[in-house]
Formats: C-alpha cells, sequence, structure tokens
C-alpha cells in the first residue's frame, strides 16, 4: 500500500542522515557533542537560574549523553569556562513571554535566550527533538536514537512563541509532568511541578474551572430557608434532595440579589484562601435547568440568549473582585444553553468565557464541518472573539461513552487548532480520557494536540508518517492502513448527510464504520503483530491498538451476536460465538494487565460490558428464560451498592443496596438483552430485605430510562409495607422494547420517577432481573 511505500521511503531517509552525520561533506554546524571524543562545550546556566533552568541543564546533559556516550559538564554563571558554551536563560526579550525562546549561535557558541518559567527548558527540547532527533511518543515509549554526533547549525536564528499561552491537551498520559514538559504541554491538570516551570492558568480556590455554582451556592446550606435563591421550573424551586448532587438538578436564580451576594462573597473567601492562582470559576451546574422567573426569563429574552443572566451576574461578581484583586480573572461556561453570546451586554476585561463545543461533529474541523452545530458554534465563537479580552475553549477529543474506540477526529484537530488561533484562544483546553488509559489512539492524539496547541502551521503528514514509525517500527504499514481506513469510513458517513456527525457523547457506538469493518481489522492487525513479534515496545504499542479494535468487535456485537439475556428466538452460529470467545479473552487479558484502562465515564457500564465479556471469554450460552443475574447487572460501588454472598438467592449472590439508595445506583445497558420484534415484555424485579418493615414510602425503584426520548418505561415501586426478608418478585406493566433507543438503560435504586419517600431503613437486596414476554 502507499504507507508501506512510504514507511520505506522514510527509513531510506533516516540511514541517509544518519550517514551524513558519520561522514561530513560540507561546514557550517556545531558539533556540540562527539561520541569517542572529549566534551568540547559546556552548558552554562544563568546567574540565579530558576528550576526549570537547572532542570534544563540536566536534560541537555543527560540526553546528549544516551545519543552520543558524551556527557556535557554543567557549570554556573560565575565560573571560569576554557570550551565552547551553550549558554541557558540569557537575556529574554519581551516577546518570548514566558515560553517562548529563541536559539541562536554566534559561530562558536549556542545560547538559548528564554524566560526563567518554562522558555529555557523548551528551547533545550527543540534542541533535542529536532537536532538529536529525540521523541517522546507517550510516556511509555520515547525514542532517544543512537548517533555519532549532534550538531546544529552555525548560523542558527530561531525565534519560537506558542500559539496558546495555555495548553492543556487534557488526557490520562498527560498528567505525567515529564512527559508534558517534554511536550510543551503546561496545563494546571498536567502536573508540571516547579522543575518543569509550573503551569500555566491555575484555577484557584477550590473551585476548579466548571460547574462551580454546586460549590458556591450549596442547596444543602439554603435550600431548605431559602428556594427562592434556586431556579424556577414549571412553577417549582428546584432544590436537591439529600444525596443528590445540585450538578444535575439545579441552577441559581441569578437575578436574586441574596444570590450574587452570596456567590461574591465566597469567591472572594476562595481567593483569599489561594491568591496565588490565575482563574477563579464562576460557572453553571451540568444540566439544563437555568431559571425562568419573570425577572431572569425577561433578562434572557432581550439578550435573545440564557447567556444574558449569566453575563450580567459574572460581570458583577467580577466588579467587586476587581476592587480587591484587579489581577485575577473569572471564568465562566458558555456551555450549552450559555452559548450564544448576549446581544447587548458586554464582558467585563477581567472575566474570560470557556467556550464548549460539546455538542459538534468532531469528524472535520469545527468551521468546515456542515452539521448545524458546528455552524451554530462557529458564529458563537466569533461572536465572543469580538468582545472577550481572553478566550477559553474547552474542546472534546474522545467518545466518552466508548473511551478504547478509535474515534476518527485525527483530521480535524490541526483544523480546530488553526481555527482557535486564528480566533484569539488564548486557553485551549482538549478533554480526552482523563479517567483512565490507552483509549483509542490516545498517544497519537496527546501528541499531535501538543505539537498543533505549540504551532498549529506544523504539517501533518509527516507528524504522523514520523509518529507511526517511531510507535511502531517494522508494524507501521499496517497500524497505518487500519487508522486510515476507520477515518475514511467515518469521513464518508459524515459527508452524506449534514444530519451526519461523529459525537463525543453518542447514544451508542459512533455509526460510520461498518460492523462487518471490525471482524476485518482482526486480520488486519495479525500482521502487524507478527512484524514485531519479540520487539516489546513495538509489540505493546500494536497490542494497544488491537485493544480498541476488540472492543468494537465486541460492543458491536453484544445486542445482536452475543446478548447475555436472548428472547429474540434467533439461532446463534458457532463460528461467531468461537471468535467473540477468543477476542473477549484477548481483551480481558489486556484491561487486566493494565488497570489504568477506563472503557468509558461510568463505572456501571463498565461493569456491565466487562461481565458481558467475561461471558463471551467463557463462551456461556446467554439465558433464553429472560433473566438478568446480578453478576451481569451493572452497579456503582461508589453509591454503596456491592455485590454478596446470599444463599438464598436463587445463584447464591445479590446485589446488596445500602440504606439510602442514592442515584445512580445501578445502571445497565439493554444491549444485554437481545428482544424479539414486534413482543411486548413486563419488567420484573426480585428483592428481599433484611427484616420486615412497616413504613411508608418505596424500599427500592426499577424501571427502564430512555435518555434519548427522555421517557421512563416498566415502572416499578417496591412499597416500604411489602418488602420482606424472604425474596419476593415485583413486575412492570407491558413496555415496547421496540420503542427503545440504543442508549437505553435498566435502573434500580434510583428513584427517577419518584423520590419522596422513597427509602428503606434497612438494606435492600436484589437477585436478579426477569424479562418475561407478554404472550399475544
Amino acid at each position: 500500500s502507499m504507507y508501506r511505500r512510504d514507511f520505506i521511503k522514510l527509513k531510506a531517509m533516516k540511514k541517509l542522515v544518519l550517514l551524513l552525520s558519520a561522514f561530513p561533506l560540507y561546514g557550517g554546524e556545531l558539533i556540540l557533542a562527539e561520541r569517542g571524543k572529549p566534551a568540547e562545550y559546556t552548558i552554562v546556566l544563568p546567574a540565579e537560574p530558576s528550576p526549570s533552568q537547572r532542570y534544563a541543564a540536566e536534560e541537555l546533559q543527560s540526553f546528549t549523553e544516551q545519543m552520543t556516550g558524551v556527557r556535557l559538564p554543567i557549570a554556573g554563571a560565575t565560573q571560569t569556562v576554557s570550551t565552547k558554551t551553550i549558554r541557558l536563560g540569557c537575556t529574554t526579550e519581551p516577546r518570548l513571554g514566558t515560553d517562548g525562546f529563541r536559539l541562536c549561535t554566534d559561530g562558536t557558541n549556542l545560547e538559548v535566550c528564554a524566560s526563567s518559567v518554562r522558555g529555557t527548558l523548551y528551547g533545550v527540547y527543540e534542541i533535542l527533538e529536532t537536532y538529536g532527533g529525540c521523541r517522546w511518543y507517550s510516556s511509555w515509549h520515547s525514542v532517544i536514537p543512537k548517533v555519532d554526533r549532534l550538531t546544529v547549525p552555525d548560523t542558527l536564528d530561531d525565534v519560537q512563541i506558542p500559539a496558546f499561552p495555555h495548553r492543556e491537551p487534557f488526557w490520562f498520559d498527560m498528567f505525567n509532568g515529564d512527559f508534558a514538559a517534554r511536550n510543551r504541554a503546561n496545563g494546571p491538570s498536567m502536573k508540571v511541578t516547579a522543575k518543569h516551570g509550573g503551569p500555566a492558568g491555575r484555577f484557584g480556590g477550590g473551585l476548579g474551572n466548571c460547574h462551580t455554582f454546586q460549590r458556591l451556592l450549596p442547596s444543602s446550606k439554603y435550600g431548605v430557608e431559602h428556594p427562592e435563591y434556586f431556579a424556577l421550573r414549571d412553577g417549582v424551586r428546584l432544590v436537591a434532595q439529600p444525596k443528590q448532587s445540585d450538578d444535575f438538578v439545579t441552577q441559581p436564580c441569578l437575578t436574586n440579589p441574596d444570590v450574587l451576594r452570596i456567590v461574591t462573597s465566597n469567591v472572594l473567601a476562595a481567593i483569599r484562601r489561594d491568591p496565588t492562582a490565575t482563574y477563579y470559576g464562576v460557572s453553571q451546574n451540568d444540566n439544563g435547568k437555568f431559571c425562568t422567573c419573570p425577572a431572569c426569563a425577561a433578562i434572557d429574552a432581550e439578550e435573545e440568549s440564557h447567556a444574558g443572566t449569566m453575563v450580567r451576574f459574572v460581570n458583577a461578581v467580577a466588579a467587586a473582585v476587581e476592587k480587591e484583586f484587579p489581577d485575577k480573572i473569572i471564568e465562566f461556561l458558555a456551555y450549552r444553553y450559555t452559548r450564544k453570546p448576549p446581544k447587548f451586554t458586554k464582558l467585563r476585561d477581567n472575566v474570560m468565557p470557556c467556550l464548549c463545543s460539546i455538542e459538534c461533529d468532531f469528524s472535520r474541523p469545527l468551521d468546515e464541518s456542515k452539521f448545524p452545530a458546528n455552524i451554530s458554534f462557529v458564529a458563537d465563537m466569533k461572536g465572543w472573539a469580538a468582545q472577550a479580552k481572553r478566550l477559553y475553549v474547552w474542546d472534546y477529543v474522545t467518545d466518552f461513552h466508548n473511551y478504547p474506540a478509535p474515534m476518527a477526529n485525527v483530521y480535524a484537530l490541526q483544523g480546530n487548532a488553526k481555527f482557535m488561533r486564528d480566533h484569539g484562544v488564548q486557553a485551549y483546553f482538549t478533554q480526552g480520557d482523563r479517567q483512565g488509559s490507552h483509549a483509542g489512539f490516545s498517544d497519537l492524539k496527546a501528541w499531535l494536540l501538543a505539537k498543533w496547541m505549540w504551532n498549529p502551521d506544523r504539517p501533518m503528514k509527516p507528524l504522523l508518517d514520523d509518529f507511526f514509525a517511531g510507535c511502531y517500527g517494522p508494524a507501521a504499514p499496517f497500524v497505518r492502513d487500519y487508522f486510515e481506513k476507520v477515518h475514511a469510513y467515518t469521513r464518508a458517513y459524515t459527508a452524506e448527510s449534514p444530519d451526519h456527525a461523529l459525537f463525543c457523547e453518542p447514544p451508542g457506538l459512533n455509526k460510520g464504520v461498518p460492523e462487518a469493518f471490525w471482524i476485518e481489522a482482526g486480520r488486519l492487525l495479525d500482521p502487524a503483530a507478527a512484524a514485531v513479534a519479540g520487539q516489546d515496545a513495538y509489540a505493546f504499542n500494536v497490542r494497544f491498538v488491537r485493544f480498541g479494535a476488540d472492543y468494537m468487535r465486541l460492543e458491536t456485537a453484544r445486542k445482536t451476536q452475543a446478548p447475555v439475556v436472548d428472547l429474540s428466538g434467533s439461532p446463534r452460529s458457532a463460528e461467531t460465538t468461537a471468535d467473540l470467545c477468543a477476542t473477549a479473552q484477548r481483551a480481558l487479558a489486556f484491561f487486566a494487565a493494565h488497570p489504568t484502562i477506563r472503557i468509558c465515564s461510568s463505572m456501571p457500564r463498565q461493569a456491565n460490558v466487562i461481565s458481558a465479556w467475561r461471558q463471551l471469554a467463557a463462551r456461556t450460552e446467554p439465558r433464553t428464560d429472560g433473566v438478568l443475574e446480578d453478576a451481569f447487572i451493572g452497579f456503582n460501588s461508589d453509591r454503596r451498592v456491592s455485590r454478596v454472598k446470599d444463599p438464598t438467592a436463587a445463584d447464591g449472590s445479590a446485589l446488596r443496596f445500602a440504606d439510602p439508595i442514592p442515584r445512580w445506583s445501578s445502571m445497565t445497558a439493554l444491549s444485554s438483552v437481545a428482544f424479539r420484534p414486534g413482543r411486548l415484555c413486563r419488567l420484573q424485579i426480585r428483592v428481599r430485605v433484611d427484616a420486615p418493615v412497616m413504613q411508608k414510602g418505596n424500599a427500592l425503584t426499577a424501571g427502564i430510562y430512555d435518555p434519548q426520548a427522555k421517557k421512563h418505561r416498566a415502572e416499578i415501586a417496591v412499597p416500604v409495607a411489602r418488602a420482606t426478608a424472604s425474596y419476593a418478585d415485583f413486575t412492570s406493566a407491558p413496555f415496547n422494547p421496540d420503542e427503545l433507543s440504543e442508549s437505553a438503560y435498566l435502573f434500580i435504586g434510583d428513584g427517577y420517577f419518584k423520590t419522596s419517600g422513597d427509602e428503606s431503613p434497612h438494606p435492600v437486596y436484589v437477585d436478579s432481573v426477569k424479562f418475561i414476554p407478554v404472550e399475544k
């Protein structure tokens, strides 16, 4: 294929470079270190070096020795040096800021002119990467070449200033401070310490950068006595119930003067506690329940955006902050219902909007896709950019419901970075899988994003060629074929219709790649594994890619080919069963070997997925009696739910729900169940409590929730008065499985459709759930 030919050419070019370095046929270079010869250069620190400048000297010394075998000495500014010099942190220029640098030579010596914050360190990494060939592709995979010479041009004069002062590729791997710094990522989540120059733009006061109203105005503190502080919806003030989070339930009433007073006071207190940060977040909770009281509604109508009340409120907080802390910035989210800028009210200079792209299509650059949400996002971006003194963008670069999936968005990343740069974005945050490692092509995406956050104009193809060759070695052509096919399928799908998109929060699996491809993907990647057999570093990276393909094979098959409960009556292919068994065994082995992997953002769903894989790996046939045992019911251990031994349960185990039962306790995707088309079903849950109880309310609630349709079905309430020490069955009204979307799930214990009085004074045990076909 073309990628195999490119790979061969790339190897030939690398050999030529090494040959020329061994036999210099031309002058014009400084030889900083030469294998087998004494050090001719000394690394010279500035008079009062910062921790990052000392670390820069150590990194240059260490990697030069690894490459050439020559250990360059390090000297202080006042020491007498008889050799040629590499001077770090020379007099800087204002235009370079904290992170920029200038590399220049005088024909004999090399200077790194930069600030003492991060610029000197970044200048050293430029020397090592561009002139030494060092690559830091991931926290676990670096390429430090063995070379005869480390050289730079003797007429070098290179000035580099990053496109974005605040650069945050928010991936799990980037939380390694050394790896982040070597790729010039400086966001506050990167865990860059003093030796790395510290983070840029830290959010302070314990508030964070999003959904801070739940901390600034908690309804648990104010809601009982002052419900008027919170959003009015359909004539009711929304106040979170005990054990509920404000984040999903309510918003403040932003026109209430007491709300402004309390939030302002709490923001000022947060700044006083932590005065060294740059930003302090004042932003909406993560729900769409904005206040519709007459005062709030009037402002939003006038401003033609729900950002009207938000911006007026945040401006008022920022005005008070400026009096005491004129250098602090108040940040807020322009997110979902507040994404459109207000028509009249303008931002204060000490206010920074954070524009979020969560609804968009990510298969193409935001300003190239014809998807309606992208078109409106571009308009909103231009509106905020026209008035914001500083602009923060929160972009999305992973599939939160399917982290291992090879989300085909790589060809959108550079265009997005250019678009942000061209519209004056200063802080660029791209949310990947921060919860765990080994999301689909996460190493490639983190590396590319770091490169383009520094310079969005770097050409794409050389970077892709570099990464694939460096990470996969002889397997690079095969992995590249797989990568390109996934992207081609997705881009073709999203080009078919303006309604097609690649989402970061798909209701099921992202569409576009045909199911048959995931069966073929194994055959595409088998030669990759064979090509690197015995080469552990390359083999691991190939196995990482294969895990993503295996995930898609298993997930596309779970509903139609490998359900836990099968009521469809369709025969199963023995060949398919064997293939899925081998795939599940391989995926589980990789998952078990790497405990930092996350399957998705929801732990209950992850538990459900892994349970289904284990069934496939054991060649267990699906249940045809409609029973979903507790072993296959997803639960959230953080919500006081556990799987326990119970000799009175049918299979000897049960789920134990502690008192009281909180929301989001148990969620199980209905992709585990294959229903017969056109056949209604009832839901039945088998429940007991430790002792008989005689109180009002419900011991447990259960049912099916369809987030796409926003409807509950098959609701079951287990009254406390009927809950006994022995297991009893509770059954729902009929529901139609054909009406359910791919994102529908079974919930237990959440109390979705009734919360008042829905708690038991005793732990509740669930043996199983049963789906009962309704006979015609």
